[in-house]
């Protein structure tokens, strides 16, 4: 086996408005630095939601199918890289066929590797990676999202079964509502 190969790329940010290109840059950025050798499991991409988590490794994975599957998706995508290079020098060679179900192969055998996730997810990851560094317990997790609203009307059931904190919650209800009563 060969030794990984190491790239001092540096980080990249993209923040910008829906539907302005983000997972197209990042599509292309992470074809740039698989051609150039990095290691799958160096790449991270991270998103706020599931489904666009899902859509940029949906969207590497498809361009990289193209490219090798037609001559002219494989010159798509070498313009495409050559027009939007983040790299300081191209280091590796032209965008072929061949190349592109290579880097599709080494990628289909890794995808596991890939780190296409939520932020949330990632920090959740992180903290779950190093709870005496982060003061977290082990075994902290984030809550499934149907599980996150099964514990909050727990915690509001128990709330308004406890007597001793009546007008607490009729004072918090008049200033949630600022002070307006009806039937909802």
């Amino acid at each position: 086996m060969s030794e990984p190969v190491r790239l001092d790329v540096g980080h990249r940010r993209l923040k910008a408005s829906a539907g302005s290109g983000k997972t197209w840059r990042l599509v292309l950025r992470a074809v740039e630095l698989l051609d150039a050798g990095a290691p799958v499991d160096s790449l991270l991409a991270a998103t706020f939601t599931r489904n666009a988590a899902g859509e940029i490794r949906d969207r590497i994975l498809a361009r990289l199918c193209e490219a090798a599957s037609t001559d002219a998706a494989a010159a798509s995508l070498q313009k495409d890289l050559e027009k939007h290079r983040t790299l300081p020098e191209r280091r590796a060679g032209v965008m072929t066929r061949d190349r592109a179900g290579m880097l599709l192969r080494r990628l289909a055998r890794e995808v596991h590797r890939l780190q296409v996730r939520t932020l949330d997810g990632f920090l959740a990851a992180m903290v779950g990676a190093f709870p005496a560094e982060t003061g977290v317990p082990p075994g902290v997790r984030i809550a499934e999202d149907s599980e996150d609203l099964r514990l909050r009307a727990d915690a509001i059931e128990q709330l308004l079964a406890d007597e001793r904190h009546g007008d607490a919650i009729v004072r918090l209800l008049r200033t949630l509502t600022q002070g307006r009563a009806d039937s909802g």
